[in-house]
C-alpha cells in the first residue's frame, strides 16, 4: 500500500508538471482548450484520443477568438519651442511686430507685447486702432495667464481714449517751440476764467458722434465686463479701477449705460448664481443665462463664485459714487440705482457680501440725496453694526470715521451747492467740464 501511494503521488506530480509546461509553451491558447483533458489522464496524446471527435470540435465552434484590445492613441510629445520662436525680430515696425508676437505660444512674449498695445495705439491713431488692434483683443481677454489679463485692463483704457479722440495724434510730431507754448498759453487764458485757469487743465470732450466711439462702446466695454468677472481677484481689481477712470472720460449721457450698468449686471448675475447654488448644492456654482449673454454686452466667467461677483460689484459701486462728480452722477441717479443695490447686498446671506456692503455705505453718503441718507442708508448702517457675524460688526466700527466725514460734507454740499461748473456747450472750442 505504501508503494502504491508513492507511485500515485509521483504520477500526480508528473501530470501537474506536464500541464504547467504545456501552459507555458502555448500562452495564446484559450483557457477552454487548455482544460479539455479530463483529470487523471496520463498525457496530452491520451487525453485527445479519449475525447470523442464531436467534443473536440465543439470548443472551436462555440468559443470565439479573442478580440484584440482597442489601440491606445499615441501620446503626442510636447513640442519644444524652436529657436525662431524664442527670438524676436526687432527690425519689424511696431504694428506688424505686435500682430505677430501678441499671439505667441510663449507667455512672456505675449505679456511684453500686450504692454505695447497702448503705445502702438497712440502711434497709429484711431482708424488703425479700430481695424487692426481691436480684433486682437478677444483671445487676450481669455488668455490662460492672469498677469496678461491684468495688464490688458490698463491697455484697454488707453485704447478707449484713443478711439474717443482724447489723445494727441502721434509721437513723431515736432516738439513745440517757445513761441507755440506762449501762444497756446494765451489762448487757454482767454478761454478759462482767471479764477480757475491755474488749478486744473481742461478735459476735452469725447467725439460721441464718431464711428470710433461706437467701436469703443460695442467692443471694448464688453471686454471690460468680461474681465471684471474674472476668477482672479487682481484682474477684477484692475478692471474695476479702469472702468472708474473711463467713467470720468466718456460722454456724460453714457455714464449710466456704459459704466454704471456693469456693477448692476454683476449684482444680478451674482444673485442668480447664489440662488441656483442654494437650490442645487451639488451642482456647479454658476450657470450661464442666455438672457445675460448678449453679443454686445459681454459675458461673465462661469468659474467665478457668486460671492466674488457681488463683492466686486459692491466695491465698484462705491468707487463710482465717490469719484464721479455730480454732473456725471447726480444724487437722483444714486438714489435710483445705487442705493437699492447696496441695500440688497447688505441683506445677503453671505457675511462677506454684507461686510463689503457696510464698507461701501460711507462712500455713498456723499453722493446720495439727504432724504435717502436719513431714511435708508444710515439706518441700514446702524443695523449692520449689530450684525450676528463678528467680522461685519468689526467692519462697521472701522468705517465710523468715514461715516462722520461724509456726514460732515453732506450739509455743506446741500447748503452751498455742488462746486462744479456746468459744461459750456456754446463755446465751440472743445472745452470740457472744469472743476475748481
Amino acid at each position: 500500500e505504501r508503494r502504491q501511494n508513492k507511485m500515485s503521488t509521483k504520477t500526480n506530480t508528473q501530470q501537474q508538471q506536464q500541464s504547467a509546461v504545456a501552459a507555458l509553451s502555448s500562452p495564446a491558447q484559450p483557457p477552454q482548450q487548455q482544460q479539455a483533458a479530463p483529470p487523471g489522464a496520463g498525457g496530452s496524446a491520451s487525453s485527445s484520443s479519449s475525447v470523442p471527435p464531436q467534443q473536440q470540435q465543439r470548443p472551436q465552434q462555440v468559443v470565439p477568438a479573442e478580440t484584440p484590445p482597442p489601440p491606445v492613441p499615441a501620446v503626442q510629445p510636447l513640442q519644444q519651442p524652436r529657436f525662431e520662436d524664442l527670438t524676436i525680430d526687432d527690425d519689424l515696425p511696431l504694428l506688424p511686430r505686435l500682430q505677430r508676437y501678441v499671439q505667441s505660444s510663449i507667455a512672456l512674449q505675449r505679456l511684453v507685447h500686450v504692454r505695447m498695445l497702448g503705445e502702438v495705439a497712440l502711434e497709429i491713431g484711431q482708424q488703425l486702432t479700430a481695424t487692426e488692434l481691436v480684433p486682437l483683443l478677444p483671445p487676450l481677454v481669455k488668455d490662460g495667464e492672469s498677469i496678461i489679463r491684468q495688464r490688458l485692463c490698463a491697455e484697454l483704457k488707453i485704447l478707449c481714449l484713443v478711439l474717443m479722440g482724447m489723445t494727441t495724434g502721434g509721437t513723431n510730431k515736432e516738439p513745440p517751440t517757445p513761441e507755440m507754448n506762449a501762444k497756446s498759453n494765451l489762448n487757454s487764458a482767454s478761454r478759462i476764467p482767471p479764477s480757475s485757469s491755474s488749478l486744473l487743465p481742461q478735459i476735452p470732450k469725447p467725439a460721441k458722434s464718431s464711428k470710433y466711439y461706437k467701436v469703443m462702446t460695442h467692443h471694448i466695454f464688453p471686454h471690460l465686463f468680461t474681465l471684471i468677472s474674472d476668477p482672479d481677484n487682481e484682474v477684477r481689481r484692475a478692471a474695476s479701477e479702469n472702468i472708474v477712470k473711463l467713467a470720468l472720460r466718456v460722454d456724460q449721457n453714457d455714464v449710466v449705460t456704459l459704466a454704471l450698468s456693469i456693477p448692476l449686471r454683476l449684482v444680478k448675475e451674482g444673485q442668480k448664481r447664489a440662488m441656483s447654488s442654494a437650490s442645487n448644492p451639488g451642482g456647479p456654482n454658476g450657470t450661464k443665462d442666455p438672457a445675460l449673454n448678449t453679443s454686445t454686452a459681454g459675458s461673465t466667467n462661469p468659474q467665478t463664485p457668486a460671492e466674488d461677483l457681488l463683492i466686486t460689484a459692491s466695491n465698484l459701486l462705491a468707487d463710482l459714487a465717490s469719484f464721479l462728480p455730480p454732473p456725471r452722477l447726480s444724487p437722483e441717479t444714486t438714489t435710483r440705482y445705487l442705493s437699492p443695490t447696496i441695500l440688497s447686498l447688505a441683506e445677503d446671506p453671505n457675511f462677506r457680501v454684507r461686510r463689503a456692503a457696510v464698507q461701501a455705505l460711507p462712500r455713498m453718503l456723499g453722493s446720495a440725496t439727504l432724504e435717502d441718507v436719513k431714511k435708508r442708508l444710515l439706518p441700514k448702517f446702524v443695523a449692520l453694526s449689530g450684525d450676528e457675524m463678528y467680522r461685519v460688526r468689526k467692519a462697521s466700527g472701522e468705517c465710523l470715521v468715514d461715516v462722520s466725514r461724509a456726514l460732515g460734507v453732506l450739509p455743506w454740499r446741500i447748503h452751498f451747492g455742488d462746486v462744479w461748473m456746468e459744461e459750456d456747450d456754446g463755446g465751440g472750442d472743445g472745452d470740457g467740464e472744469r472743476a475748481f
